[in-house]
């Protein structure tokens, strides 16, 4: 699993990026996540991983991989960060659709 592999530094093959994307997806299934979607990108040095679970989903993903906090105001819900030197990020669709107000929001204080 992802705590087994070396701690190199060294840039991932292809070969080592789709072994480490096996893995987490090992790991997040292992923990009860649904993965909708795996993208390994060749250039870039990244991996996408689709859950199911809206927030929760990826929340519960994201707190396996100490992935960083989200962004608030994208479209969708998505916490990103580093493992073994490659960029990982965990997205799904939001719960509740982002404001778009400019100014003067008064939507998260209107309860559905």
């Amino acid at each position: 699993m992802v705590a087994a592999m070396s701690a190199t530094t060294a840039p991932l093959t292809m070969a080592e990026r789709a072994a480490l994307a096996s893995d987490l997806a090992a790991w997040i299934t292992d923990a009860g996540g649904e993965i909708k979607s795996l993208r390994v990108y060749p250039f870039g040095c990244a991996i996408v991983l689709h859950v199911g679970g809206n927030e929760a989903g990826v929340d519960a993903c994201a707190d396996l991989l100490s992935l960083g906090k989200p962004d608030e105001h994208a479209a969708f819900y998505e916490r990103a960060g580093t493992v073994r030197g490659l960029s990982v990020a965990v997205y799904s669709s939001r719960s509740k659709p982002v404001c778009t107000c400019i100014a003067g929001c008064h939507h998260a204080a209107v309860t559905a």
